[in-house]
């Protein structure tokens, strides 16, 4: 194990080569120091702690696959220079309060598994620049895994920020922090990102072959004289039943579908996985923050002007405010009749980037499950059932069938709150069967969300989406 003294020596005058990749190192204890060269811990192991508190980092730091056992502090240390913590572990703390970066702080696919605290944290543009394709001041932790607590309250971030399917597993807050240029917060499932080691070689060249991974270029290794990413994308991949399907499709084992879909449960997932707070957040430059595909388990946003905020689907699609803040909603079970199966999955397709469970069948049905078993089920499971109301669907037997079961549902709970109707067409203000025509009836006397041509206008759509989104705001949400 290097101690101190070694890992100073070894770093003075080697310029940016990785002198300690590899290497275990014990305690770093630098508070207060004054140092002119780059704190290179480049593929490092720190079995101890490291301090940087207060001190002066003139050349930045570059720690891309280092490992960190012990608590890593760099209260009031300012860095000069450009900081990356690419793919870095922290098996403990992080606290990074009053720290000034004046540069690049990279930490793409970082893992903080303790409370990452980087309170009243500055990052703006310094005067040298190590890591290229990069914007100046950039503020980076795109696909990186906070685990514990992750506080960045008070920041300011004078670059443009990326949280790009960044994931949150507890509490996150950005209270008061500010942002002088553009950041976006992506939460697509469609862009996580897989390493090639943890894919394994053989398999990732097999589901490339395939058509399931698509390289990113994001880095490059040599393998066996070859030149092979470092990481992979999901190939267009949007959900679990659509990857599930492929993954039929392209003939994997039942071993090889088990092992890609425990990768995809560990990467997936919304990025607020439990209160994401973001009270008095200030922004510069109005409609640069963008909030794409993003949903949480719960929000907090008093005293933001969330109107200054884009919001967009995981499409991409811009979005209301209100269905673009992920609230907690009811889950909702979609009835439709064949002919309207492409408007049920665009509405389904909808809730579901909104942060809604929703069922559709083509998708979420069990196979070899009896048709009716299925219906009664899913709508048991359920909080809401939405009915796609058209000229046709009253035809449908299977449509009908769904409709008594909501009804039925309502009456043994005792409210009237299940089953919510969403018109296409006319056909909700026309004469449907006797048998079902009461329940027409009954439809037409709630607040209907009404779609009707909304289909072939984006506005419309989603002014619709948005009284829709706030019907199923559930009780939780409205405390």
């Amino acid at each position: 194990m290097l101690q101190q003294d070694e890992v100073i020596s070894r770093l003075k005058n080697v310029g940016n080569r990785d002198v300690l990749n590899g290497e275990r190192l014990g305690d770093l204890n630098l508070s207060g120091q004054e140092i002119d060269f780059c704190l290179n811990l480049t593929g490092a192991r720190i079995g101890g702690s490291v301090d940087l508190s207060h001190a002066r980092l003139h050349r930045g730091i570059r720690a891309p696959m280092a490992f960190f056992e012990g608590t890593v502090e760099a209260r009031h240390c300012e860095m000069m220079g450009d900081v990356s913590f690419t793919n870095a572990y922290f098996a403990s703390t992080v606290d990074l309060s009053w720290a000034i970066v004046r540069g690049k702080f990279w930490a793409w696919r970082a893992r903080f598994h303790g409370d990452a605290t980087f309170f009243q944290l500055v990052c703006k543009q310094g005067d040298t620049s190590n890591l290229e394709y990069v914007f100046p001041g950039e503020l980076n932790f795109s696909w990186a895994w906070f685990l514990g607590k992750a506080l960045f309250e008070r920041g300011r971030f004078e670059g443009p920020v990326f949280f790009w399917r960044t994931r949150f597993f507890d509490n996150c807050s950005f209270n008061e922090s500010s942002f002088a240029r553009g950041a976006v917060f992506m939460g697509k499932v469609s862009e996580i990102c897989l390493d090639y080691h943890e894919i394994g070689p053989d398999f990732c060249r097999k589901l490339e072959a395939a058509g399931l991974l698509r390289p990113a270029n994001e880095g490059w290794m040599l393998v066996n004289g070859r030149e092979v990413p470092f990481y992979y994308h999901l190939n267009n991949i949007n959900s679990l039943q659509e990857l599930e399907g492929r993954m039929n499709q392209v003939g994997l084992s039942p071993e090889e579908q088990g092992h890609l879909a425990t990768l995809y449960h560990m990467h997936a997932g919304r990025m607020f996985a439990k209160e994401a707070s973001l009270q008095n957040m200030g922004f510069e430059q109005p409609k640069q923050i963008k909030f794409i595909g993003v949903n949480a388990s719960e929000w907090s946003l008093a005293g933001t002007d969330t109107s200054a905020i884009s919001f967009f689907n995981a499409d991409e699609q811009p979005v209301p405010e209100k269905a673009g803040l992920g609230y907690v909603y009811q889950t909702v079970f979609i009835s439709y009749g064949g002919p309207d199966e492409a408007v049920a999955r665009r509405l389904h397709d909808a809730l579901r980037s909104a942060g809604v469970a929703a069922y559709f069948y083509k998708e979420d049905a069990v196979p070899g499950r009896l048709i009716d078993d299925e219906m009664v089920s899913g709508i048991a499971q359920h909080d809401r059932v939405l009915f796609v109301c058209s000229q046709s669907a009253p035809q449908r037997p299977g449509w009908r069938f769904e409709l008594k079961q909501a009804f039925k549902k309502e009456s043994q709970e005792g409210r009237g709150t299940i089953a919510l109707p969403v018109s296409i067409d006319e056909g909700l203000w026309t004469e449907w069967p006797s048998e079902i025509e009461p329940f027409r009836a009954d439809l037409i006397a709630r607040n209907v969300a009404d779609f009707r041509g909304a289909l072939d206008n984006v506005d419309r759509f989603n002014e619709q989406l948005a009284r829709l989104l706030k019907a199923l705001r559930s009780r939780k949400a409205e405390e």
